[in-house]
């Protein structure tokens, strides 16, 4: 598989936190290392945020810090995706998510991942509304039992077509309009 890099526009972040703060400040942050798109643009932005607030002397508390990002965030992807994530990052925890509902914060158990390859996400071959609920629950259940991964990546596999990863610390990921193939390192 070759490896896809995929970054978010930052620019469009910093021209949309212009517009949000009413501040300007002409500020720069990358990370070393292969994340995925989502993961990125969360992570990236928010460091954005706090050396804006350190750097400019943006008066932002912790409260408007997290409403600025969630409606950028809605305004750039309005996903789920995207809202799950900053509700993990806010919170400092892994959670699951469904909107609308209150997140249920998981173990603190600290994962690190390498980002293998990306790929656009087709219409599913087969969708109806048992798989949806399958594939809402499974990260439940593999939050209690990891070795259910594999059966998570033959269900990307069987509804996307995507190649089904033969190595056990491999996992598919739900990218916004793309599946992520990472590698589990812990």
């Amino acid at each position: 598989m070759r490896e896809v890099k995929r970054k978010p526009k930052i620019d469009k972040f910093l021209e949309y936190f212009r517009e949000a703060t009413g501040f300007s400040c002409n500020i720069e942050y990358d990370i070393e290392g292969n994340l995925p798109f989502s993961s990125y643009y969360i992570y990236v932005t928010r460091k954005l945020v706090e050396l804006a607030i350190n750097k400019c002397e943006i008066p932002m508390n912790e409260n408007d810090v997290n409403e600025t990002l969630e409606m950028i965030d809605d305004a750039m992807f309005d996903s789920r995706l995207i809202r799950a994530l900053r509700k993990a990052q806010e919170l400092n925890l892994p959670i699951l998510y469904r909107d609308g509902e209150d997140p249920v914060p998981l173990s603190e158990k600290e994962v690190r991942i390498n980002l293998l390859t990306s790929f656009p996400l087709p219409k599913p071959r087969f969708l109806e509304s048992s798989l949806i609920h399958l594939a809402g629950i499974l990260p439940v259940e593999i939050s209690k039992d990891s070795s259910l991964i594999q059966f998570e990546n033959g269900l990307w596999s069987s509804l996307y077509g995507l190649p089904y990863p033969m190595n056990n610390s491999w996992k598919w990921i739900w990218d916004l309009n793309w599946a992520s193939l990472i590698e589990l390192l812990n």
